[in-house]
Parts: structure tokens; sequence; C-alpha cells
């Protein structure tokens, strides 16, 4: 369901979809213990059409934001700091920092390659002075959790920059220096 508001984050309709029907379902099940299945359809129905219409109103004050702002299917000014590093896993696809990355994109990027429809992932970089892998093998944090970056600081953990542990090069999440 995330998925579906994130790609339709300036529509109303996907707003009050994703706030009725979560809280719809919440409610029957919060209900449902206490008051038995007439009490769940109650609640459902009642607490459902409340979080619809809430999350009507939400979604026309963003899309009016959207809008003033220009949309969210114009460019971005610095793709280089706002896209996101992605290769296809099928034809060895690659996203670039030149772009073109829509506002829409940045926000929830793409998750199939443009030329094969294959899976797209994310590319994590190697220090370009002595080729040393990002991600630390063999470190006490494993599988999911030695792909987390830990910034260090304010640059980093707004745009992505990497320090090399063997060299201390510093270079951004494309790999440039």
């Amino acid at each position: 369901m995330f998925d579906y508001l994130t790609r339709r984050i300036d529509e109303p309709r996907a707003w009050a979809v994703t706030f009725g029907a979560s809280l719809a379902v919440t409610a029957a099940l919060l209900a449902y213990r206490e008051y038995g299945l007439d009490g769940a359809l109650l609640a459902a129905l009642a607490v459902g059409a409340g979080g619809a219409a809430f999350g009507w109103v939400w979604g026309s004050v963003l899309r009016l934001l959207f809008g003033l702002s220009g949309g969210l299917d114009r460019p971005v000014r610095r793709p280089d700091r706002w896209g996101m590093p992605l290769r296809c896993t099928g034809c060895e696809w690659r996203s670039s920092p030149e772009g073109p990355w829509l506002r829409r994109d940045c926000l929830q990027p793409p998750i199939t390659c443009p030329q094969c429809d294959m899976p797209l992932s994310p590319i994590v970089p190697d220090c370009p002075e002595c080729g040393a892998c990002a991600v630390v093998a063999g470190s006490l944090l494993t599988g999911m959790w030695s792909q987390v970056r830990w910034p260090r600081t304010l640059e980093s953990g707004l745009w992505g920059h990497h320090t090399c542990r063997k060299c201390r090069c510093c270079y951004d999440k494309w790999g440039r220096k």
C-alpha cells in the first residue's frame, strides 16, 4: 500500500483510499474483540469514512502545495545530489548523476529497469583512490545491517557522501572524489 501512495502522492484520492482503508481495518480489528461482528462492521464504516475524509483533505492540501511549487513531474535542479545510483540486475543498465531525474523519482526511486523491466538494485560505490569496498565484509553487522550507512558529517547524511576506511578519501554516492 505504501508504493500505491508514494507513486500518487499528489492525488487526493490516493490519500483518501490509504487513510480510509487502513483506519477501517484497524477499527474493525479493535472493535471485533469487544462488540463482535456487528460492532466491527459499524466501527469500520464510521472510522473508515472519517479517515477517508481526512485523507482527502490532506491530499488536497499536498496537491495544492506541489502545484504551487511546479509539480512533481519537473526535473530536479541537482540530479547528482537528489538521484540515487541504481543498476539493473539483467542488462547492466545504470542510472547516472546527470539525470534526468524527476521530483517524483527522488521521492520513490524506480524499481524496474526502463530498458528490460528487470528489478533495479542500489549501487554502493568503491573508493576511487584505493578501490576498497564501502561495505565491510566480516564486520559485526551482517546481512542487511552491513548496508546501513552511519553518517559522520551533515554533508554525508544529507547527500550520501562516504569516507574510505583505509585511505580516508571522501567521495560521493556516485563514486566521484
